[in-house]
This record gives C-alpha cells, structure tokens and sequence, in this order.
C-alpha cells in the first residue's frame, strides 16, 4: 500500500469519527476493526476507495475478523482522481491538509459481514506485487446487489441471489441522501446488525429500506 493510500484510509477514518463521535478507535492492529462501541457491542472496519474503481477489504483482515461479532464493513467512496501522483506532501500532516480540501467522500455503504464475506468468495484477487488477496468492491458490484440487476462474470449471466448465495429476505436494504448530498446505503443482516441499525438510525443516516 502506498504512502498516498494509507493517507487517504486514514483520511476516512477521520471522516467517520467526525461524523460518528461515539465511537472508539482500536489503533492500528490488522487482528481488529478500526474501530469499536463498547455499549452497543459492535465493530467497525473502515476501508476507502476511488467511486470509480472500488474499495479492497482484504482476505487475510476478514480471517483474523471471523473471531469477532457483529462486524460491519464502512465502504468509503471518494472522488480524487489520480491520487498516487497528487498525494505526494513529505509529511502525513500535509497529506491530510491537501485530503481536507481537494478529496470529498461522496458515498459510504456499509456492509454486513456476512454478505462482505460472500463478496469476498468471489471478487477476491491477488495483487502481482505483493501477493496479497483483497476484495475489489466496486460501486457497479454494490449497484447490482442493491438493483437486483443482471450481471456478465466469465462469459455468464448471472443475478446476484445465485451468483453470491444469499437471500434477500435476510438482509434489509438501507438508501439515504443527507441534507449535505452524500449517499449512504447499507446491507445489513437484522438479527446480527441489530445494535449496529438501531445505532445509525439514531444518527439519523439510514433512510427506508
């Protein structure tokens, strides 16, 4: 991961405690989410992405998560373009400061861990440089499981239900628009999400499902 990256994670994870105070930052440890709410027992792992080209939970995070309990993925989706070559200041503080005024999140999603980890079964890749294995959740992923769409995988058509091997029935859907235009969806699984749902809610950041 490179140094404009990490900045731009770290970037997010900042957005989130803006918006979300309660919350408690667990450090930088890969063995657990980014964050935690220790009265409403539940986990929060931020990842961040360009809205063109998606977010990347890794495999090996999710592995070492599936000890934990209600777990919810934060997707992030930002609008820099070109971010390897523009986030180049020598300091993270300077990063940051350049982040604040040129890079916007306009969409969060968060995902159940549950369905993260039938997205992970099968969009997962490896990177040629590092080997490492990540899930490439782009939005054009998110907008099929939310449109119920039709998709082309190998050649195939396929429809989200039978290609991932979920229901709907047992996940709730969330779409909200907030006063300042940023989009926030959710895939949350009601029985395991339930403290996480009655959480947002409260916040006011979860619409109809």
């Amino acid at each position: 991961m490179t140094k404009a990256s990490t900045s731009v994670g770290y970037r997010f994870q900042n957005f989130l405690l803006e918006k979300f105070p309660e919350l408690s930052f667990t450090g930088v440890s890969p063995h657990v989410p980014d964050f935690n709410h220790s009265e409403m027992d539940f986990w929060l792992e931020a990842k961040a992405g360009n809205i063109r080209w998606g977010a990347r939970p890794k495999e090996n995070q999710a592995e070492d998560f599936r000890e934990l309990v209600n777990v919810v993925y934060a997707l992030g989706f930002h609008n820099l373009d070109g971010v390897n070559k523009k986030v180049r200041q020598k300091t993270e503080r300077g990063r940051q400061s350049y982040l604040e005024r040129n890079m916007h999140i306009v969409q969060v999603c968060f995902v159940s861990d549950s369905m993260m980890n039938l997205l992970l079964e099968h969009e997962t890749r490896e990177s040629k440089k590092s080997g490492e294995r990540y899930c490439m959740v782009k939005n054009s992923v998110l907008n099929n499981l939310f449109g119920r769409r039709e998709f082309t995988r190998f050649g195939q058509t396929a429809e989200p239900e039978s290609y991932y091997g979920f229901s709907y029935s047992d996940y709730k859907f969330f779409t909200h628009y907030d006063n300042a235009g940023l989009y926030w969806r959710a895939i949350l699984d009601p029985r395991e999400d339930k403290a996480f749902i009655r959480f947002m809610k409260g916040k006011g950041v979860l619409g109809a499902s």
